[in-house]
């Protein structure tokens, strides 16, 4: 559960101005693999500059991006982070076929609370942890909260805000294997397509780096469980429900 007392203090904290919300604000990116971990560079990079966290030399295509060297393993307490304001960390991506993105260090929900201490320790005033969730386990957006005990543990660090975000996954585009494989996963997938409610429908991946850079924007304060639905919401599609807590 998250504090009360520090969801008090959130509650009573001043509001963001719009401007405030779309200010320019520095930050790094660990798990930019994958198409949704590109994209959300590409829309984060279009914003201002940003570090993207990486185990070789790297050059990126998109202006504003740069590159910060980390190990390839397993994060801890003392790992070198910049001061950004904000620490962004996208489960599940995986190098995609042409390995154009294979530079890019991975994230692991396993190094999660030990990153976090780290980025405390750097002066990172925001964490936004992106980790897909099936639309079957948002089907009662009430019930939407944290994951689990090691974000509770981030949440109790005392971050200005800590934004955890469950896109529904997009299975058909984000899973590989053989072609029968493949065939099965997009009979899956479009079945799961006319099954799933509206809100909790998946996005492509830019649309859904639009998403999530859009519903975070004014989430400088406080902690929020943001759904599929609240990504719907901002960007103004209907049917959509919200789950924060604060």
């Amino acid at each position: 559960m998250i504090d009360p007392a520090r969801a008090l203090a959130g509650a009573m904290a001043p509001r963001p101005t719009a401007d405030a919300a779309h200010a320019v604000r520095s930050g790094l990116l660990i798990g930019a693999a994958g198409r949704l971990g590109e994209a959300l560079l590409e829309r984060l990079a279009a914003r201002g500059p940003i570090h993207v966290a990486v185990t070789a030399p790297f050059t990126s295509t998109f202006g504003n991006v740069v590159p910060w060297s980390m190990s390839a393993e397993a994060a801890t307490e003392t790992t070198a982070l910049p001061p950004v304001d904000d620490l962004w960390c996208v489960t599940g991506g995986a190098p995609g076929f042409h390995r154009r993105d294979a530079a890019y260090r991975a994230f692991d929900r396993a190094e999660a609370v030990a990153l976090a201490r780290a980025a405390h320790r750097a002066g990172v005033r925001r964490v936004v942890s992106i980790a897909p969730l099936a639309a079957l386990h948002q089907l009662n957006a009430d019930g939407l909260g944290l994951a689990d005990l090691d974000e509770a543990r981030i949440v109790a660090m005392g971050f200005e805000a800590a934004v955890f975000v469950r896109p529904t996954p997009d299975e058909v585009r984000t899973r590989a294997g053989t072609w029968p494989e493949r065939l099965a996963q997009w009979w899956l997938g479009t079945l799961a397509h006319y099954l799933t409610p509206r809100a909790l429908a998946p996005m492509d991946s830019a649309t859904a780096a639009r998403a999530i850079v859009e519903a975070t924007a004014p989430l400088l304060r406080g902690d929020h469980v943001i759904g599929a639905s609240r990504l719907q919401a901002a960007l103004g599609h209907s049917g959509s429900r919200a789950s924060i807590r604060r």
